[in-house]
Order: C-alpha cells, then sequence, then structure tokens
C-alpha cells in the first residue's frame, strides 16, 4: 500500500526548509509518492530540495506547467492521487485537500498533528 505526501507546508517550509518531523514519518511509510501542485516546470529545483532534505520517495508527481490557477493545481492533484490504485494513507497540509482524499483514500492525515 502506496502513502501520498504533498511537498509545500507538509515536507517543505519555503520551498526549501525541511520539516524534519514529518520527513522522519514519512521515510518509513514506503512506498511514498509525492504529489504535488507544483508545475512540472520546476522538476530539477524540487529534486534537489528533496534530496537535501533527505526524503526518500519512489515517486515525484507534478501538475502540468500550464496550469496555473490553484483551483486548477487542486483538481490535478486529486487526478494524480487518484491514479495511484493502492494509496491507502494521504498526508497534505491542505484541508480541503485532505478532505477531497478522504472521499477516496482511507487515511487522511494532517502533517502538523503528526
Amino acid at each position: 500500500m502506496s502513502t501520498i505526501c504533498d511537498i509545500d507546508d507538509t515536507l517543505l517550509r519555503k520551498g526549501i526548509y525541511p520539516i524534519q518531523h514529518v520527513i522522519d514519518a514519512v521515510n518509513k511509510m514506503q512506498p511514498l509518492i509525492l504529489v504535488t501542485g507544483r508545475p512540472a516546470s520546476d522538476r530539477a529545483r524540487t529534486e534537489a530540495a528533496l534530496k537535501a532534505a533527505g526524503v526518500q520517495y519512489q515517486r515525484l508527481m507534478m501538475v502540468p506547467s500550464d496550469i496555473t490557477d490553484p483551483v486548477g493545481r487542486n483538481k490535478w492533484k486529486l487526478k494524480l492521487a487518484l491514479s495511484i490504485p493502492d494509496a491507502a494513507v494521504a498526508i497534505d497540509n491542505d484541508a480541503s485537500m485532505r478532505a477531497l482524499y478522504s472521499k477516496s483514500i482511507p487515511r487522511v492525515l494532517d502533517p502538523a498533528k503528526m
């Protein structure tokens, strides 16, 4: 069973600063698939920040670069997450995303409570 996890304000603050207690927890929840609203054009920068923070993930799923509005990005995040057939856990700092995930994913966590 896979764990899906957001990046911004879930694993990293301000794009680069590790939220260590969450990283420590998710590194134990393998396989870990990152699903982010970041545009695909930011892949190299995102991968570098995740590596520097010590995040151990199997896959990084990003929103197409032409989707720029926050609502569109959240819709894409949900679509990406639901494409993972064995997703059993979802972790996201955004309450609206947690509410969407909870309709299809058995366990949904707020990183602030981990």
